[in-house]
């Protein structure tokens, strides 16, 4: 919704107080904006402790789901845990954290649960598996924003994650008919169109 000047002066023009009551009000429907206001006014964490406090949740979500019954259950508990990632990003607008934090949850994630993933096969593992791939893309894509420092980083995490990714049959399937090339993880020469090219890649209805 677009505000017109004249409105926008309006609320200019309230009475401090009046102001204060319908901020309170309307931060009382929107927590997350409250949730930012409060971390960036009154910084009761450090980014660097937000993102721990963050990781600590991703370890506990995925630890609830450490024996799942199916492929499509674990990809529940991936998209809670990127959930609670996407909203710690909110807050404190960590972008270099949320890289981080998602690398960190796949690799977490194929830690502790590779064998059991490759006990199913290629039909019920699909959406899984073009989760994870469509999660990688965007990542990647991300990470080309990076500052080189940065890359350098990533790049013990993203080996690990590229390791366990050869050792599961049906991800590797996936990772080659959506076109993601798994070196990228390992010399991290990723395409500077790679944003382009899952797009195109949802445009011709892959990764669903």
């Amino acid at each position: 919704m677009k505000f017109s000047d004249e409105f926008k002066e309006a609320i200019s023009n309230l009475p401090d107080k009046e102001k204060d009551k319908l901020i309170l009000r309307l931060l009382k429907k929107d927590l997350s904006l409250a949730d930012r206001l409060n971390f960036e006014l009154l910084q009761p964490l450090s980014i660097e402790d937000a993102r721990e406090n963050t990781w600590k949740e991703v370890q506990k979500i995925l630890n609830y789901g450490s024996i799942f019954h199916s492929p499509g259950i674990a990809m529940m508990y991936l998209r809670d845990a990127s959930g609670v990632i996407n909203e710690h990003v909110s807050i404190t607008k960590d972008k270099y954290g949320e890289i981080h934090l998602q690398l960190n949850m796949l690799s977490y994630f194929f830690q502790h649960q590779k064998e059991r993933y490759n006990r199913f096969s290629d039909g019920p593992t699909k959406k899984l598996n073009n989760y994870i791939i469509a999660r990688l893309y965007k990542l990647l894509g991300q990470m080309n924003s990076c500052h080189e420092d940065q890359l350098y980083d990533f790049k013990e995490i993203t080996e690990k994650i590229g390791n366990n990714m050869s050792e599961i049959p049906t991800l590797m399937k996936t990772s080659i008919f959506n076109s993601f090339n798994i070196n990228w993880l390992f010399d991290h020469q990723i395409p500077k169109n790679i944003v382009q090219i899952q797009k195109d890649l949802r445009a011709n209805g892959y990764l669903k």
